[in-house]
């Protein structure tokens, strides 16, 4: 197994890169150097790309050579899609401007196709911040986090074991600004319980001390409502390097809309409106299938304004959307702020009442953020 230092290199972009690039192995620390240059052949191993000569003079001991060792965007002269002369590698050689790859983007500069190195992540440490909040004697509370940094959230885990697991959300907000795209509307617990894999969203970024409030209700009463959540801690400017970039503002998040609760009398129709505050394209629906009968509820309509989101008019089971369904991802038109999306649902069973809850998750484009848009 590769060690740490030979991962991380393999994982690291070239203009980053101290064993492709001379300019990033001078800017290190004298002791980072001489782990860079243990971990290079190691690195060569595990990505095929040659290591340069900077780093063959440093293993030698031999007085380095800079000045020809630098990285550009050009063909290296003569350059065949073997490693140029001085790398110092027998197989094929992927660098920034080898002929295997011009652009030399993303995992492609490892080298090789390893699906678990090459997934794409910020490079911002990940944090925890746990909460818990005492349900009142009617079960409602607001559970508060108040990170000592900087701080974006991404995954919201409310405990099956605990009290968290019950009751509903009726928002989340970031300071001021709300994570439920339609406030107020309640979205069951469940949603976000940890066998769901659908509760990783793109919270708005808060600052040291600003606080991550999350209203619930209907919990179980005057017992502890827990909650975990996890999220990125960008390092301030003075401390991040390089490699970490910008303050990584996406065109669009990963963010929620509740669909509240609502009871299908037998045999009874209705539909479910939800009206996003801002820009909001769904990507899933998430349904509570422990309500009461929800196996007996059918879609019978999916519009956004007047668009209808189906190939066809035909029924089909609610249950599609089930909060424990694998990798039901789906691309609904975008709803602009304001416009409404509608569920018609109907519940086929013909004696007994039937409950619809859950929520819908996709890509939202916060107005405010547009100028700053990555």
């Amino acid at each position: 197994m590769a060690s740490v230092m030979a991962q991380k290199l393999a994982n690291m972009p070239a203009k980053n890169n101290p064993v492709l690039n001379s300019q990033a192995f001078t800017a290190l620390s004298p002791k980072m150097q001489q782990q860079v240059v243990a971990a290079a052949p190691e690195f060569s191993a595990l990505t095929g790309c040659g290591v340069g000569q900077h780093i063959a003079q440093a293993a030698s001991g031999t007085t380095l050579d800079l000045g020809s060792e630098m990285i550009s965007g050009s063909a290296p002269a003569g350059s065949t899609g073997q490693a140029p002369a001085g790398r110092g590698s027998s197989g094929q050689w992927f660098g920034p401007s080898g002929p295997s790859n011009p652009l030399y983007a993303g995992w492609e500069n490892t080298g090789v196709l390893n699906p678990i190195n090459a997934l794409k992540r910020k490079p911002y440490p990940v944090h925890i911040l746990p909460g818990v909040q005492a349900a009142s004697a009617s079960g409602a509370g607001t559970l508060t986090f108040t990170p000592q940094e900087d701080f974006q959230g991404f995954l919201l885990t409310l405990p099956d074991t605990s009290a968290g697991a019950t009751g509903y959300i009726s928002n989340i907000s970031v300071g001021t600004r709300l994570l439920n795209v339609n406030p107020g509307t309640l979205t069951p617990a469940e949603v976000f319980k940890e066998t769901s894999d659908g509760r990783r969203f793109d919270f708005p970024f808060a600052k040291a001390q600003q606080q991550i409030v999350i209203s619930f209700s209907s919990a179980t009463d005057s017992v502890n409502w827990y909650a975990t959540l996890l999220g990125y801690a960008p390092q301030p400017a003075h401390i991040r390097n390089a490699a970490m970039g910008p303050w990584c503002v996406q065109k669009s998040r990963m963010g929620y809309a509740g669909l509240g609760t609502t009871t299908l009398t037998p045999g009874g129709t209705a539909t479910v409106t939800l009206t996003p505050q801002e820009r909001f394209k769904i990507r899933r629906m998430l349904l509570n299938e422990t309500a009461l009968n929800f196996g007996g509820i059918v879609i019978t309509s999916l519009t956004v304004g007047t668009l209808m989101q189906t190939s066809q008019n035909a029924n089909f089971p609610a249950s599609t959307f089930s909060a424990l369904a694998i990798d039901d991802w789906i691309d609904f038109d975008v709803c602009p702020a304001t416009v409404q999306v509608n569920v018609g649902i109907l519940n086929t069973n013909a004696t007994a009442s039937a409950v619809f809850e859950g929520a819908a998750i996709g890509d939202v484009w916060y107005a405010s953020e547009y100028g700053f848009a990555a």
